[in-house]
């Protein structure tokens, strides 16, 4: 079972702070395959993270809970996400998630390597509050992921 806003970029806030400055800074990040913002809780990640995206193309979300410790849960949200970013450019890996029909994560990523090969497009997938994961084969197929990930 989804929870729908889980995948989904949260709204901007009515009266948060624009921090010029940072967002022009982080306008150097598309250039860069991956962005990590770390600072402690409540100093707006999140909101950081919805503005800089905000005007950008093919942005997929995954809010991140500690429930998502469990693999196949991690698979399922990420996948999704995933696919938001690139237009359901990877079908045949989101099947095999929803069947779990996969051994691990390293073997899924294998598979969506290859089945994302052909999108060209530059594309954001955001991991918001990843630091909620524990679980010691979701963070190695998550370095897995960023090793071999695509250029774009």
């Amino acid at each position: 079972m989804w929870i729908p806003s889980k995948l989904t970029t949260p709204a901007p806030l009515h009266k948060s702070i624009q921090r010029a400055r940072l967002l022009t800074e982080l306008e150097q990040g598309h250039h860069y395959r991956l962005v990590l913002f770390q600072s402690p809780a409540g100093f707006g990640k999140t909101t950081m993270a919805a503005q800089w995206l905000s005007g950008c193309d093919n942005v997929g979300w995954f809010s991140i809970d500690e429930s998502d410790n469990d693999p196949f849960s991690f698979a399922n949200y990420f996948i999704g996400a995933l696919n938001k970013a690139t237009n359901d450019s990877c079908p045949k890996t989101a099947a095999m998630v929803q069947r779990s029909q996969f051994g691990n994560l390293k073997s899924l990523f294998t598979q969506l390597f290859a089945e994302i090969a052909p999108w060209q497009e530059k594309a954001y997938l955001v991991l918001d509050d990843y630091h909620l994961i524990d679980d010691a084969d979701i963070h190695s197929a998550v370095s897995h992921f960023i090793k071999h990930m695509p250029q774009t």
